[in-house]
């Protein structure tokens, strides 16, 4: 399912040349705004992009609110303040990023979401709506079509959408950056939560019973817990079962991140309704220098981020995850072993009174939001879902549009999104292979 995914771009790399000149010159950090401002400027230069990375159903883009309308002008015309990412190989597998992280910091720290997370509060709703997202460096050259036209899309003096030249869907994005390389820049705390901090919490941490794995590098001396202080099963059965639901429905999209993995393994950290799995094994379409962490809190899936490979995986968690939302100050970390031939396919719900209630429920919400809106279509769902896709048919024309979904919460659909890189067709072809008309 086409999804935003508060997690990191997972770039699958393919091959790019690396030049001398790009080499010894020092590239410009650019903004992905100041990099779309100036895009006549930067066209077909070699830069390096910092920002706010998703990994969807349609791939990777990088995205910055330009305007208050999430759009930016460029050439006279309304644009996606977004920048499509093109997977591309480095040629020096071991060649050091061309930019310090100082100086990559210094550039993000200009943007008030960084800053944010850095202080730990990210948007629930955030985490609900985009699956996998990070704050990233993409050093590579940027492409936008010398002359952009913008998407057209159906009024009532002409019935035919016309797609713009740019990229993704309806080509509304208005330019490409082609990876030669790319670096996660995590938020730090700046005084508020300290790597230093997270060590010395994570030394008072105690479970020596439990497996422990390569990428755990604490103490071995660790003091054994209280044995009544210890939960008796560990991952909770319950949010195991919600992370297999979450497997499961993204085997049903395009671009499912644990593609080819028949037994996975990963370190879990609880807290509370808090459950995190970092997936130690590295996936085959994703950067070798990260690796994926599903999050489930409060009963329900809260989509994932990814960890660089070289920082220590509970640091990562416990940067990413609100643990002031955490019902429970008790800590504990284990292993689990997943069988995923064993985990069952993906069904929809039963269309029972209660999900026919929150259909309902759901239908408000939409005409709320559009209205004068004529009919309603949405993928089929299951009420342990984090994602609903709908088509609207509008009087000016065809919408596809995706939102967050809780079927406990209110209201039941936030953090409405679009769907960057993907063809309408391939979205409209996803919706109607199990389609539940709301109206």
């Amino acid at each position: 399912m086409p999804k935003l995914f508060d997690a990191a771009v997972f770039l699958a790399l393919f091959c790019v040349p690396i030049t001398r000149a790009q080499e010894s010159a020092a590239p410009h950090v650019l903004t992905v705004c100041e990099a779309l401002r100036g895009i006549d400027l930067y066209r077909g230069k070699v830069v390096v992009i910092v920002g706010r990375s998703n990994y969807t159903f349609e791939g990777p883009f990088m995205h910055e609110r330009c305007d208050p309308d999430d759009r930016i002008l460029i050439q006279g015309h309304r644009w996606l303040s977004a920048i499509a990412v093109g997977a591309e190989k480095p040629a020096v597998p071991d060649q050091a990023f061309p930019v310090g992280e100082d100086i990559l910091r210094e550039k993000l720290r200009q943007l008030s979401d960084y800053h944010s997370d850095a202080q730990g509060s990210m948007v629930k709703e955030e985490v609900r709506t985009i699956a996998f997202a990070s704050w990233v460096a993409v050093y590579g050259t940027l492409e936008s079509p010398a002359k952009l036209k913008p998407h057209m899309p159906p009024n009532k003096s002409n019935s035919r959408n016309t797609p713009g030249n740019g990229y993704g869907a309806n080509g509304s994005v208005p330019a490409m950056i082609l990876v030669i390389r790319s670096k996660d820049v995590p938020p730090s705390s700046d005084g508020f939560r300290t790597i230093d901090n997270l060590r010395k919490e994570l030394a008072a941490e105690s479970q020596p019973a439990e497996p422990r794995s390569a990428t755990d590098n604490q103490s071995k001396s660790e003091p054994a817990p209280p044995a009544a202080s210890k939960p008796a099963s560990c991952p909770d059965p319950a949010a195991l079962d919600l992370f297999k639901r979450q497997i499961a429905y993204e085997r049903t999209e395009e671009t499912y991140p644990l593609k080819g993995l028949s037994v996975i393994h990963a370190d879990v950290w609880e807290r509370g309704t808090l459950t995190a799995l970092y997936i130690r094994e590295r996936l085959r379409d994703f950067v070798a220098t990260v690796r994926i962490v599903y999050s489930v809190e409060n009963h329900e899936a809260q989509g994932g981020y990814t960890c660089p490979v070289q920082q220590n995986w509970k640091e990562c968690v416990q940067q990413h995850e609100d643990l002031e939302a955490a019902s429970s100050d008790i800590r504990r970390t284990c292993a689990a072993t997943v069988d995923m031939r064993t985990i069952p396919a993906w069904r929809p719900s039963p269309n029972d009174q209660t999900k026919r209630r929150i259909a309902d429920e759901l239908r408000r919400e939409i005409e709320a939001k559009w209205q004068g809106v004529q009919q309603i279509v949405i993928r089929d769902f299951n009420l342990k879902d984090n994602q609903i896709t709908m088509y609207l048919k509008m009087p000016n024309g065809d919408y596809f549009q995706g939102c967050g979904f809780s079927a406990a919460g209110e209201p039941h659909c936030e953090g409405w999104h679009l769907f960057g890189q993907a063809p309408v067709s391939s979205i409209r072809k996803w919706i109607l292979e199990k389609p539940y008309r709301l109206k």
